[in-house]
């Protein structure tokens, strides 16, 4: 069961072991991973390339030293290494295999220790109270916002930034949602909101800087 083989994952990352846990294949949406695949593939042909974690995260990393943090849809994994570098206990999870694979090599070389999960969110468990802090970059699933919500830790931080309604979107993207305005102040209604931004502009986010792009961002702490 996914739930079963999640909470082993936590029970290991508990006892501070290194872990590298992939659920069994057919528990993976086929068609996503391969969607997925494909986006970093799109990004540029059989090369990974280097990212700096976002902007939005170094200015919010207000998480405790030796934090538990929790990092959906990881991508090519810049944050979750980011969060590694500052000492922080990290489960970072994806659907695709290859990205997964990559942050492995890169944790390797630079000496860090991190939890890779290969799953597919749609159907992953999320513990209660276990995380002091949740990040979610550029990926929209709005059914994991209940989950992330009792995830947290009293005092927990959430921090999110994604793409803002209404977007031009170019044929080498995978963004198939977008937020509406204010809608993740009214979704964290209940949390202490440290800072909330919507902006438009040219050169932000992952699309070209010629593209004019929209996004929201937030940083809030569960009561």
């Amino acid at each position: 069961m996914i739930v079963c083989e999640a909470i082993i994952i936590y029970l290991l990352v508990e006892k501070l072991e290194v872990v590298e846990f992939k659920l069994k294949k057919d528990t993976l949406s086929k068609a996503e991973q391969k969607k997925w695949q494909e986006k970093y593939r799109c990004t540029i042909p059989n090369n990974f390339p280097t990212k700096y974690p976002n902007k939005w995260l170094e200015k919010w990393n207000i998480f405790p030293s030796k934090g538990k943090i929790l990092d959906l849809a990881t991508g090519l994994g810049a944050n979750a290494l980011y969060l590694a570098s500052q000492g922080m206990n990290i489960i970072a999870i994806d659907i695709a295999e290859d990205a997964v694979l990559s942050i492995k090599k890169t944790a390797f070389s630079r000496q860090l220790k991190l939890h890779l999960v290969i799953a597919d969110l749609d159907s992953f468990y999320l513990p209660e109270n276990y995380f002091d802090g949740v990040i979610c970059f550029y990926y929209l699933n709005r059914k994991l916002f209940s989950g992330i919500k009792k995830s947290l830790k009293s005092g927990g931080v959430f921090i999110m930034q994604t793409y803002l309604d209404p977007q031009i979107h170019d044929t080498c993207s995978h963004h198939r949602y977008d937020l509406k305005k204010e809608e993740l102040l009214v979704e964290f209604d209940g949390f202490e909101i440290l800072d909330y931004n919507e902006q438009t502009s040219f050169g932000i986010a992952l699309k070209d800087d010629s593209q004019l792009n929209s996004t929201a961002s937030i940083c809030a702490r569960k009561r």
